[in-house]
């Protein structure tokens, strides 16, 4: 499944005897636990076969065959992550909690989507925490998280609620390692076979995505480095859930 504003690289091995068009479809999906969306399954594309078959060393021929050794390129393997979160300081609101909760509800226990039950505010002043104008930061979270630049981390986000969350970090792409049901749920565990990086990733429900981030830093417009300090963004891509409060921030300093 590809996620709201996901994407992914599709190598399609075409068999050799295959002629005509070959049609790739969608599929309904059952994104929350009572049913499916009961989307029709329709047609993406139509691929018209034709001609003889290519011949060349770097064909990708069936599953399983090496794709990026091919162009001579490789990806970066995020090994241990040692490094943890910062405790807030100047001020600041914030959790230490490696795991990230998507959740529904609200501390007030009022139903509203939220990270850790804490939802982002829908009325930004622009004031600062005291009130003044002269404060530069229009809210604080407590469900904020805390970093050093140039760290790496495994964070975790546990999906508490009946439906699909696709998970998305501004600023850094993450490395996935798992998908387990969380604790006091059953159901399959999916370790990743191999290393890639991606920017959204679907949590199913009832479920906890294991993943490591490196927060390398980048150059500015303006100077050669600092380009990954600041406040990052991280929420459900269910554009809804983000703005009724399914949103938080990553802190790097």
């Amino acid at each position: 499944m590809v996620p709201p504003a996901g994407r992914a690289d599709v190598v399609a091995a075409i068999p050799e005897n295959a002629t005509g068009a070959l049609t790739l479809w969608t599929e309904d999906f059952e994104r929350v636990e009572a049913t499916y969306s009961w989307t029709p399954t329709v047609p993406v594309m139509h691929l018209k076969v034709s001609g003889s078959p290519v011949t060349s060393p770097s064909l990708v021929k069936q599953a399983g065959d090496p794709l990026l050794t091919k162009v001579g390129a490789s990806v970066k393997v995020l090994g241990a992550a040692p490094d943890n979160l910062l405790a807030p300081s100047k001020g600041e609101d914030g959790s230490t909690n490696k795991d990230i909760q998507l959740t529904f509800w609200a501390n007030s226990g009022a139903f509203q989507a939220s990270i850790d039950g804490v939802p982002m505010p829908r009325d930004f002043t622009g004031l600062g925490k005291d009130g003044l104008a002269s404060g530069g930061y229009p809210f604080f979270l407590a469900s904020a998280r805390h970093a050093t630049l140039e760290n790496t981390l495994e964070l975790t986000v546990t999906n508490t609620t009946g439906a699909h969350h696709p998970f998305h970090l501004h600023g850094f792409s993450f490395q996935p390692t798992k998908l387990a049901p969380h604790a006091g749920t059953t159901g399959p565990i999916y370790e990743f076979p191999y290393h890639e990086f991606r920017d959204i990733m679907d949590v199913p429900a009832n479920y906890t995505f294991t993943f490591r981030v490196s927060l390398d830093d980048r150059p500015t417009a303006k100077k050669s480095k600092g380009g990954g300090l600041g406040r990052w963004l991280f929420h459900c891509h269910i554009l809804p859930h983000a703005t009724f409060g399914m949103m938080s921030e990553l802190h790097v300093h």
